[in-house]
């Protein structure tokens, strides 16, 4: 029922279309170009999130320390409410401040500072493919994507891959239990 639930959405959509869908248990799947890859746009930010919780975890980061924002950090043109706060820079944020912007408002400018405390997208594409996810490519900042659109295929994922890594989430498999009920809740 679910397969065919799933069938008639996408034929209505006249677009093409990639789920992964497992329920709770085993007992119900559905999938339709569930190997594609496909540009996460966005949905990035949450493998992110999870490297960058990741680090907290190993005590490598502190959600309360203090993170310069400079002019240089808040790029124009971009969805950013960080940038709206603190229009002018030259301000400390918190990294938490920082993360729940970009994983709850999607904000750009945010993302990228959190790459680069990680050390680029490259930082993120190791966390995820140390999980053993394929089908999972982070290749691309904001910025880059902003500037050439093309390289938003360089963010790229499976919805299958995308199903795995959710799901590893939701068991708790990933995060310190601090980490996940942030996530959570954001």
């Amino acid at each position: 029922a679910l397969r065919k639930t799933v069938e008639s959405i996408v034929w209505y959509a006249h677009a093409e279309v990639g789920v992964a869908i497992q329920s709770g248990g085993v007992s119900e799947r559905s999938a339709f170009n569930a190997g594609k890859p496909f540009p996460m746009q966005s949905v990035f930010k949450f493998p992110l999130a999870l490297a960058v919780l990741d680090r907290v975890d190993k005590g490598e980061l502190d959600l309360d320390a203090p993170v310069f924002l400079t002019p240089a950090d808040l790029l124009p043109d971009t969805h950013s409410p960080l940038r709206e706060k603190y229009p002018e820079g030259h301000v400390s944020v918190s990294l938490r401040e920082i993360l729940i912007d970009t994983v709850t408002l999607s904000d750009n400018n945010g993302c990228d500072i959190l790459l680069r405390l990680l050390g680029g997208p490259q930082t993120v594409d190791r966390y995820v493919k140390g999980l053993r996810i394929s089908g999972m490519e982070i290749g691309a900042t904001e910025a880059e994507m902003h500037e050439f659109p093309e390289k938003q295929f360089a963010n790229a994922a499976t919805p299958a891959a995308a199903n795995r890594l959710l799901r590893l989430f939701y068991q708790r498999k990933l995060l310190k239990p601090s980490s996940q009920e942030l996530l959570m809740k954001l």
